[in-house]
């Protein structure tokens, strides 16, 4: 008993460097040592062995049957695309990772101290891998302006990463270091704090603008509490001190690339966005309402060819692609996430699971397609899991929520 107990204990624990790993890769630092593929076929068999262990029941529920509802809508908008490479690559990516999802929200909900505890380690090992590649963030943001080059582009013999996906994870980590990392001690406000500085610096050197919008909207949103609103009027002051003080230190205002990037009046991703945009709009049919022009079709619309190409909104991309039913679920999904800021007295993990979830929400109505938005859906499940113990502001009954219930696995 005690042995199957601690083989039990370590499974869940490899799971969960696997899938802080698989978070790292899969959000575009695709430079490191090992493949996404790769990386899922070495987790499968972990999944397959906690799976049919005894400690381990999986538990069917509306959110997941409308997860694979959504999944057998984009399998039949195979059958009627105009670019079926491009579909069958966009499912096969998608429905791994939300089948993975489905298997391990519960496991990463009850670990959820420990997923972001090695997710604090796996970004230690982000940057310190970017500093080996980039140069140290004071010195990469100086010399930016005279190349300029975003991070992450032209590595290795014009080699490029998307700045996008690395600022998404630089994101993420910030979003987990804020939520796991309480000080108690100076070294440790030092720590958190000296972590989030370099994170934040080297995402300013992505000049990538959703990201960096997506997470000032979610910090908001969640740290935001009616009962101390000193306290968070104060963090807003303290963190827009430090940003002014970065903004005339680094000497920003006369970086004329990072002015230029994040400028509205001279855009060309902003511009191509609406481009896109408008060739979508300009080809839907109403007769394709309810069936959508099949799963994949945005990127022969937009590239005229059977390539990889979508609006950058995934309501637009879904509704288009695969209809009205599709649109209604992902809407559903977006409703049901948005709502959990209706609740109060929110435990500091729920806090992390809703942050994220507002995040990836937000970045993914202003870029990638639903492939590149995977864990939007793994922090909407995991907020789920939340579910049976939550209850909302206006029930006078409840007056704090009680997640035990919901973090065991039976």
């Amino acid at each position: 008993m005690m042995f199957s107990l601690r083989k039990n204990l370590i499974i869940e624990s490899v799971l969960i460097i696997w899938i802080s790993v698989l978070y790292c890769i899969g959000s575009g630092a695709y430079f490191l040592p090992i493949s996404v593929s790769l990386l899922i076929a070495i987790g499968i068999p972990l999944i397959l062995i906690y799976f049919f262990s005894r400690t381990y029941s999986f538990l069917f529920s509306k959110p997941k049957g409308l997860l694979l509802l959504f999944l057998a809508i984009m399998c039949i908008g195979l059958t009627i695309t105009n670019a079926p490479n491009y579909g069958y690559f966009k499912v096969s990516i998608f429905s791994t990772y939300i089948i993975i999802f489905l298997f391990l929200d519960r496991l990463v909900v009850a670990k959820t101290d420990y997923f972001m505890k090695v997710n604090i380690y796996v970004g230690i090992a982000f940057l310190v891998i970017i500093i080996l590649k980039f140069s140290d963030p004071l010195t990469y943001l100086q010399t930016m302006a005279k190349q300029e080059s975003r991070l992450g582009q032209g590595i290795n013999d014009g080699e490029n990463l998307n700045p996008i996906w690395l600022a998404r994870y630089m994101c993420f980590m910030i979003i987990t270091a804020y939520f796991y990392i309480q000080p108690k001690n100076i070294y440790q406000s030092l720590f958190k704090y000296g972590y989030i500085s370099v994170t934040s610096i080297y995402l300013i050197a992505t000049a990538s603008k959703g990201p960096i919008l997506g997470l000032i909207i979610a910090l908001l949103l969640c740290i935001y509490e009616k009962r101390n609103k000193m306290r968070f009027w104060m963090k807003g002051f303290l963190f827009g001190f430090l940003a002014i003080l970065c903004f005339f230190i680094f000497d920003i205002g006369n970086n004329k690339f990072l002015d230029r990037r994040f400028s509205v009046k001279d855009n060309n991703a902003v511009d191509e966005r609406i481009l896109f945009l408008n060739e979508i709009f300009d080809s839907f049919s109403s007769s394709k309402l309810l069936t959508g022009a099949g799963t994949g079709n945005a990127g022969y619309i937009i590239n005229r060819e059977d390539l990889r190409g979508y609006p950058h909104n995934i309501i637009v991309e879904v509704l288009y692609e695969n209809g009205i039913i599709a649109l209604l679920i992902l809407l559903f999904i977006l409703y049901t996430g948005f709502r959990a800021l209706r609740f109060k007295d929110l435990s500091r993990n729920f806090k992390f699971w809703l942050c994220l979830f507002i995040f990836y929400a937000v970045n993914s109505f202003v870029s990638g397609d639903l492939p590149s938005n995977q864990f939007l859906f793994l922090s909407f499940l995991c907020l789920q899991v939340y579910n049976p113990a939550r209850r909302l502001v206006s029930s006078p009954k409840v007056k704090k929520i009680n997640l035990s219930q919901a973090t065991t696995i039976s």
